[in-house]
């Protein structure tokens, strides 16, 4: 009797054994899984770093482009800026001249308005002399 019920003790210990062994192998294959993802997703996370620094490295070079484009744009605009001033301070000079201009020729005109002026008077009083002579 004994040694049967310690044969139905070591099955029953054997049997509780297995189980634990299944239960222990399901567990490692279920850890295995989880590592099995955990490196996908490490990996994917990798693959999108990569990608998320080569995207900024993009960036940084477009962005370094724009800022040149930005600076001759700039010194494009202050060349036209004094250009323009240069051109207005031209054209006031201009303007300077031609009103000193309009103004000699308004003098020139009044000198040759009484040059006229005078040789008509000297004129009249002329055919007036020849006239009177006459009779």
């Amino acid at each position: 009797r004994q040694s049967l019920s310690d044969r139905e003790a070591e099955t029953k210990e054997l049997e509780e054994l297995r189980l634990f062994k299944a239960r222990a192998e399901m567990s490692s294959e279920a850890r295995q899984v989880e590592i099995d993802a955990a490196e996908r997703r490490n990996a994917d996370m990798k693959t999108s770093l990569s990608l998320s620094e080569k995207d900024a490295a993009e960036n940084a070079k477009r962005a370094q482009q724009y800022f040149e484009e930005l600076t001759i744009a700039r010194k494009t605009v202050a060349a036209f800026t004094k250009e323009n001033d240069d051109l207005k301070e031209l054209l006031g000079a201009r303007e300077s001249i031609i009103r000193g201009m309009e103004k000699e020729l308004a003098l020139a005109n009044e000198k040759l308005s009484s040059i006229h002026t005078l040789r008509g008077v000297g004129a009249g009083n002329r055919s007036r002399s020849a006239s009177a002579a006459k009779k």
